[in-house]
């Protein structure tokens, strides 16, 4: 611009891509597609909404009940990284860092292995909170990521309801749907004589399988299905619940990366 003009050969388009990754990682600013906000008068999302308020109110029927009391579920899956995003702080040059009295290694180097992969956290919440502690929640990763020795560690901890599953592949598929349907019915046999289970589900193709509905049937569960592209408002665990327990998240991380000899927290940890 200060010349008159562009330059005759423009940077390539890989050179452009490898000096925009840089700028964001030294910056610490992420590229992602902004979220496509609905209008909150769109008359398709109202009618999906109230369809789901009717389908709630059919399970509460004289009918449907046969005299229990229902007790809501929620089961829904959400990624969690290996590694937290690191937080964004003060950008200094590197000699202003070297002569503050710092530590000689500003961070620590988070391999790209660490940074792109992802566990598959699958939580159970439950409409009476009395119910609540009994409730089962699963941590799936496969089994290059979460070796057995750690596994084994894991189980000589103190128990608690959370349960660490390795398979070939972190992602939740209907069989893996249909065995913590069976925990969760598992975990609910002593209520079961005053409370009838209604299971709130959102369209992901793990949760809408055949497969998955038998089994929840067999299991005297009823499942209610969230509309699509109504989750943000009517599932309680995209409403409420994933986005507090993911900063919480971070902040064990962060703590976990105080303690460290490296600087980087163990699997384990």
């Amino acid at each position: 611009t200060r010349s008159g003009g562009l330059p005759e050969v423009l940077p390539s388009r890989d050179y452009i891509k490898k000096w925009a990754a840089g700028w964001r990682k030294r910056f610490g600013i992420r590229r992602a597609p902004l979220p496509m906000a609905i209008p909150a008068d769109a008359p398709s999302l109202r009618a999906k909404v109230k369809c789901f308020w009717k389908m709630l109110a059919f399970q509460r029927g004289p009918e449907a009940c046969d005299g229990r009391e229902i007790l809501y579920l929620n089961v829904d899956e959400t990624s969690v990284p290996y590694t937290a995003r690191p937080a964004i702080g003060c950008v200094i040059n590197r000699k202003q860092y070297k002569s503050s009295g710092l530590p000689a290694v500003p961070h620590a180097k988070i391999q790209p292995a660490g940074r792109r992969g992802t566990f598959t956290y699958c939580a159970v919440i439950a409409s009476n909170t009395g119910i609540q502690p009994a409730l089962p929640h699963f941590l799936v990763s496969n089994g290059t990521r979460l070796s057995s020795k750690v596994v084994k560690a894991f189980k000589c901890l103190p128990k608690t309801q959370l349960q660490v599953l390795r398979r070939k592949s972190a992602w939740v598929t209907s069989d893996l749907m249909i065995a913590i349907l069976q925990e969760v019915a598992k975990a609910l046999e002593p209520f079961l004589h005053q409370f009838r289970p209604v299971l709130l589900l959102d369209g992901a193709p793990a949760h809408v399988s055949e497969a998955v509905m038998r089994a929840a049937r067999k299991l005297n569960i009823s499942l209610v299905y969230i509309p699509c592209g109504a989750t943000s408002l009517c599932q309680p665990l995209d409403v409420y619940a994933f986005s507090s327990f993911k900063q919480y998240l971070r902040q064990k991380y962060h703590e976990h990366r105080q303690t460290a000899t490296d600087g980087l927290p163990s699997t384990l940890a």
